[in-house]
């Protein structure tokens, strides 16, 4: 009974840090535009039409990684749900500046 009880434990703890996996993505939102091969702007995935939401312009340099549904920049396109991880410590919200995205995952 008592190994039983172990795995059970053993298998929980495993599969809960199995979740989560997207903790490295700082910011997960819509592309709004796509201002040229070096830059685009993603907001957020609110859909209130009263309300008012931030819009971040993320600049896309030659070792930002493309990840999920595409392999470069040209595969981008306006309205995909990305999640994006930033270059640097800081929270993207507080940044001043552009951010430097080091990889787009698109699902």
């Amino acid at each position: 009974m008592k190994k039983i009880a172990l795995f059970i434990t053993v298998l929980t703890v495993f599969s809960m840090t199995g979740c989560g996996g997207n903790d490295d993505f700082e910011f997960q939102g819509h592309i709004l535009e796509i201002v040229d091969s070096t830059s685009i702007f993603v907001g957020s995935e609110e859909t209130d039409p009263t309300a008012i939401y931030p819009a971040y312009k993320i600049l896309i340099v030659e070792n930002t990684l493309f990840s999920g549904e595409v392999k470069q920049f040209s595969d981008l396109k306006i309205g995909q749900s990305v999640k994006i991880s930033i270059e640097g410590e800081e929270e993207l919200e507080k940044m001043e500046g552009d951010a430097v995205a080091t990889e787009i995952f698109v699902d």
